[in-house]
C-alpha cells in the first residue's frame, strides 16, 4: 500500500469524506439473536483460530441480512452464503 497508508488522523479524514457521500451508509445490525446463532454456527473449530472471529462476524451479518459479501479473502468468502470473491 506504501503511499496509500494513512495514520489515524488521516484515516478519520477519509472516514469523514466517506460518511458525507450519499452512496455510503451504515446498515444497522439485524436481530442480535440471529447474528449470534449464525456466528456460533460459523465458529465451531476446535483449534486456536483468533483470526476467524472478525471474518465469521462479517459473514454472519451478511448471511442474516441476505447481503452479498464482496472480498479478496478466500477464507472469508467460504463463510458467507452469498459471497463474491474478487481475484
Amino acid at each position: 500500500m506504501r503511499h496509500e497508508v494513512k495514520n489515524q488522523l488521516e484515516a478519520w479524514k477519509v472516514y469523514d469524506l466517506l460518511s458525507e457521500d450519499p452512496r455510503v451508509f451504515f446498515l444497522a445490525e439485524p436481530s442480535a439473536e440471529e447474528v449470534e446463532t449464525e456466528l456460533r454456527a460459523l465458529t465451531t473449530l476446535t483449534r486456536f483460530a483468533p483470526q476467524q472471529w472478525p471474518d465469521a462476524y462479517l459473514a454472519a451479518f451478511a448471511n442474516v441480512s441476505d447481503l452479498t459479501l464482496v472480498t479478496f479473502d478466500g477464507a472469508l468468502a467460504k463463510l458467507a452464503e452469498q459471497a463474491l470473491l474478487l481475484k
